[in-house]
């Protein structure tokens, strides 16, 4: 009795471990664990926090284990014009980064040849003629494994300069050849920043909200290719939702700062001394769309918007900017 008694008194008293701790790692919001060392490769292949945070198991034992990081990242910058009177008509055009950076406006004669509209013609009055914003598209291919020499990685990112006037359903795609992507590998995610208000409806700041696409949701439009995908793309809407704070005079509405998205996926080369080619294609919605005409409409070839995303509905695929993609081999 005393022999049995000692023995739960110790049971009591011993301290409780648990069967996976880590004294030095991060568990995401899914409860995905990352070591320091994973998680830090993550960051500087190009993740966000808030990609890390939302991953999911399986997107993550997709991409194995990261002991090396060698990559090659190509951008591109553009500049897309909606013009906003009579037949509405959208100019998007590649340019510099010296362009880019420093917000060149259209030159007015390429909106005279488009439209046949004078920006600064007579009878428009002060209505706005038209409107541009500016974009930038990175893209790059990882080598991530020093003992699986035809694992890859890879991550985009779309980043608008200027807020558009058209919020509707985009599509972020991208196909290879000379390989396969991983099995629900894919992951992506949009962005939106606004202005954040102190007690007094002032502005104070910036805050964000983050909306994730993991490969689990029916956003993804997939094309099976051997034990992998030739391609994926999700279907995801750019967020109007912002805040709002109501005083003594009405209410104010906190302007959008910020937009952008991001996609990733896993890949396998074709055998240990190929080179994959990732092409990578954004395409925005001119106008308003209903995202079960397009989530599945497509299928990934060169002849496609971007080089990737192939509409045969030509109203679908007029519905989006047509803007170029990148093409990365590594």
């Amino acid at each position: 009795m005393k022999k049995s008694l000692f023995f739960i008194i110790l049971l009591l008293i011993m301290p409780i471990v648990s069967a996976k701790s880590c004294n030095d790692c991060y568990v995401n919001s899914n409860g995905v664990e990352f070591t320091k060392s994973q998680y830090n490769a993550y960051i500087e292949i190009g993740f966000s926090q808030e990609d890390l945070d939302n991953m999911s198991q399986e997107t993550y034992d997709s991409h194995g284990i990261i002991d090396k990081i060698d990559k090659k990242t190509e951008e591109k910058y553009f500049r897309e014009t909606e013009v906003l009177v009579g037949k509405k008509y959208t100019i998007i055009e590649e340019i510099s980064k010296y362009d880019y950076e420093n917000e060149v406006p259209i030159n007015e004669q390429m909106i005279i040849s488009n439209t046949g509209i004078s920006p600064f013609a007579a009878g428009t009055g002060d209505s706005k003629v038209h409107e541009t914003t500016y974009k930038k598209l990175t893209g790059s291919v990882i080598k991530t494994s020093t003992t699986e020499p035809n694992k890859r990685m890879v991550i985009s990112s779309l980043e608008w300069k200027k807020i558009p006037s058209t919020f509707s359903y985009d599509i972020y795609a991208s196909r290879v050849s000379n390989g396969v992507i991983v099995l629900n590998s894919q992951a992506g995610s949009m962005k939106q920043e606004h202005y954040k208000f102190n007690e007094d409806c002032g502005f104070n700041g910036t805050t964000s909200s983050t909306t994730s696409y993991p490969s689990s949701l029916n956003t993804w439009n997939t094309q099976k290719s051997g034990l992998g995908y030739s391609g994926v793309g999700f279907t995801g809407k750019l967020d109007t939702r912002t805040a709002v704070c109501t005083y003594d005079y009405g209410v104010v509405t906190a302007p959008i700062t910020g937009l952008s998205s991001t996609l990733s996926y896993s890949a396998t080369t074709t055998n240990n001394s190929s080179k994959l080619t990732a092409y990578i294609s954004y395409q925005h919605a001119q106008k308003s769309v209903n995202f079960n005409d397009v989530y599945k409409a497509y299928t990934f070839n060169s002849n496609g918007l971007g080089g990737v995303v192939y509409f045969s509905n030509s109203n679908l695929s007029s519905a989006y900017d047509g803007m170029a993609g990148l093409t990365i081999s590594y």
